[in-house]
């Protein structure tokens, strides 16, 4: 019988030790080497099993790997392209994506200023998208992330459009209420004055105590202010003899219509005798 040198010495060694711990006979010795010879062949027959195996499988995968360039070359043919024109399609969707990334990381008042070429990249995707070649599922796998990448950036811009309206708003409501509050300002301030003005007024001298004739203090009616030709008809019974009222009264009713000419922009009253006002004390002759 014939084995491996290394399975010989290995079986000597066995055969030594155990001889040397138990003396054994030299048919026990045949019979233990034959049973290594005979676990040596099995494992040879096993290996040479799983190599058979093996090739069967490489057989196989190589079978496979042809009928899929097979069906692959079969669909280009179907639709009309070459290999050369699904490496070019998946090169410009690649260059596409890319650029979109370049877009996705640059800020949003940038992008509004780029959308020309934003444009351009859709322009560009659509067309690739209308080519046979983008059936094939590795080109539309790209086309399909360069279509997120383009929505992504849209959004962007959509975001920044909004922000701008708000903004723009916001600035308009500011603007508004400013006003509104400069308008109330001035309405008060104007107010002040009206009210300096009246006590300015009635801070003037009243008739002395010592005049002839009769006196009437001017009365506050609201909605239908005292005039000198109500008080003519009160007084004497006619509108036209306020003439009389005015003349007894005239220095004091024309100094204080100076003094409302002087306080206002745009005088309400464009004669004397129509500028009284209530607590003034007119003279009434009789």
């Amino acid at each position: 019988m014939r084995g491996s040198p290394a399975l010989y010495l290995t079986v000597i060694v066995a055969a030594y030790t155990t001889f040397s711990e138990n003396t054994i006979s030299y048919s026990q010795y045949e019979s233990s080497l034959t049973s290594f010879l005979q676990k040596e062949q099995g494992q040879k027959e096993q290996i040479a099993r799983e190599q058979a195996s093996i090739e069967d499988l490489k057989q196989k995968i190589s079978s496979i790997d042809q009928s899929i360039t097979s069906l692959q070359q079969e669909k280009l043919t179907l639709l009309g392209v070459t290999e050369q024109d699904v490496a070019k399609a998946s090169g410009e969707a690649s260059s596409l994506n890319q650029a979109l990334q370049l877009f996705l990381a640059i800020p949003a008042a940038e992008l509004q200023q780029r959308i020309t070429e934003i444009d351009n990249i859709q322009t560009r995707l659509d067309a690739l998208k209308g080519r046979k070649v983008a059936l094939l599922k590795p080109v539309a796998a790209q086309i399909t992330e360069a279509e997120s990448a383009v929505a992504q950036v849209r959004e962007i811009l959509e975001q920044a459009r909004k922000s701008a309206i708000e903004e723009q708003q916001q600035k308009q409501r500011e603007k508004e209420l400013a006003a509104q509050e400069a308008k109330q300002r001035r309405l008060a301030l104007k107010e002040e004055k009206r009210k300096t003005r009246i006590n300015k007024m009635s801070d003037e001298p009243a008739a002395p105590d010592n005049v002839q004739g009769d006196t009437y203090i001017v009365k506050l009616v609201p909605g239908d202010r005292e005039t000198l030709h109500k008080i003519a008809e009160t007084v004497y019974g006619g509108k036209t003899q306020w003439i009389k009222i005015y003349e007894a009264n005239k220095d004091m009713i024309d100094k204080g219509y100076s003094n409302y000419i002087k306080s206002v922009s745009s005088p309400k009253y464009q004669n004397p005798q129509d500028f009284i006002y209530p607590g003034q004390v007119l003279k009434i002759p009789r």
